[in-house]
């Protein structure tokens, strides 16, 4: 059984952290909608919520199963890769960027690497490893 279904899965997607976050969701959404149910004692607005609520989240198991078992591997790739550019935007807005306060992060202006350089230096050329663009920053 086993093997079958790895014969089955063979050129197929499978699951990536945007299916992840699709299932997390779809759990999400279920119990959004059983809390919304209980606490709405019969109205029909909880009902109409928790209906829709229900919707979303078969819509969403839906799509994560038809990304997993697609074929088209270079368009969820694509889709994964852009779901993890905005994870990592919307992330950066609650993180911190640097904990270090005696250091100062810049960003080289042509292949945008990350720079870390001492604070409280005045104005100093700033060489980027990764493409040896020279700039100069105030610390």
């Amino acid at each position: 059984m086993k093997e079958r279904f790895l014969r089955f899965m063979q050129g197929r997607y499978g699951v990536d952290e945007f299916s992840r976050f699709l299932i997390w969701m779809v759990i999400a959404f279920w119990l959004l909608a059983i809390v919304i149910r209980m606490g709405g004692s019969g109205s029909h607005t909880a009902a109409a919520v928790g209906t829709i609520c229900d919707y979303i989240s078969f819509a969403a198991i839906i799509y994560s199963w038809f990304r997993m078992f697609s074929k088209n591997i270079i368009k969820r790739q694509n889709e994964n890769r852009m779901y993890l550019k905005y994870k990592q935007k919307i992330s950066g807005i609650f993180k911190s960027e640097s904990k270090d306060k005696s250091h100062k992060i810049y960003k080289c202006p042509k292949c945008g690497q990350k720079i870390r350089v001492p604070k409280n230096k005045g104005k100093i050329a700033i060489s980027c490893p990764n493409c040896s663009t020279e700039f100069v920053k105030r610390t």
